[in-house]
C-alpha cells in the first residue's frame, strides 16, 4: 500500500511542475505582449501630440483673422 502512496506523490509532484511550467509560460507571453504594446505606445505617443499641436498653431489662427477681418492688420 505504501507502494500506491508513493506513486501517488510522484505522480502530484509532476502535475504541479507541469502547471507552474505552463503558468511561467503564460506569464511571460504577456509580459512580452505588454512590453510590445508600451513600445508601441512609447513611439506614437509623443508623435500624437505633436501633430494635434500642430492643427493649432499661431499661423492658423493669424489666417483665420485675416479672412474675417480683412481690412485690419
Amino acid at each position: 500500500m505504501s507502494n500506491n502512496f508513493k506513486e501517488l506523490e510522484r505522480l502530484t509532484i509532476q502535475n504541479r511542475v507541469r502547471s507552474q511550467e505552463d503558468t511561467k509560460k503564460k506569464i511571460n507571453a504577456n509580459i512580452h505582449f505588454f512590453g510590445f504594446v508600451s513600445s508601441i505606445l512609447d513611439v506614437y505617443l509623443p508623435k500624437l501630440g505633436s501633430v494635434i499641436t500642430s492643427f493649432q498653431t499661431p499661423d492658423n489662427q493669424i489666417r483665420s483673422d485675416k479672412t474675417r477681418y480683412p481690412n485690419q492688420q
